[in-house]
């Protein structure tokens, strides 16, 4: 049964690159998951802004993304990336976070940063007692 006690010998097979990435609800940096998701806001008004994001587009947004660890030096580009889900649980208490599950076509690894020196976003989470869901 099987091929007995010797094991064949591993083979090359899909190369797969995804994972999930936890990430802030927040002022600042939300509303770049929601274009990953949804393509560019139909953006209204003057200030404060109103942005409406829809689906059913039959394109998918795509990014690239790198993991940075300059320690080692050890940098993985990730190229293709696209939303898989987007999940979020509703809590009374904590930071106000969301689940993005991504998969990427392929990773390319280099000793030095493909993507420069970017800049941290400052964050700016939404108080609780603001948020509503309009029906």
């Amino acid at each position: 049964m099987g091929y007995g006690r010797d094991p064949l010998a591993p083979i090359k097979d899909a190369v797969t690159a995804d994972d999930n990435v936890v990430v802030p609800i927040d002022a600042a940096g939300f509303g770049f998951w929601l274009k990953t998701a949804f393509g560019d806001p139909i953006t209204t008004g003057i200030g404060p802004w109103t942005h409406e994001f829809r689906s059913g587009s039959w394109t998918l947004p795509s990014m690239s993304i790198e993991i940075a660890m300059p320690a080692v030096p050890r940098y993985a580009m990730y190229t293709g990336c696209v939303l898989d889900q987007l999940s979020w649980q509703v809590q009374r208490a904590g930071l106000l976070t969301a689940t993005a599950r991504l998969v990427a076509q392929g990773e390319a690894i280099a000793t030095t940063s493909a993507a420069g020196s970017p800049t941290d976003l400052p964050l700016r989470p939404f108080q609780r007692r603001n948020l509503s869901t309009p029906d």
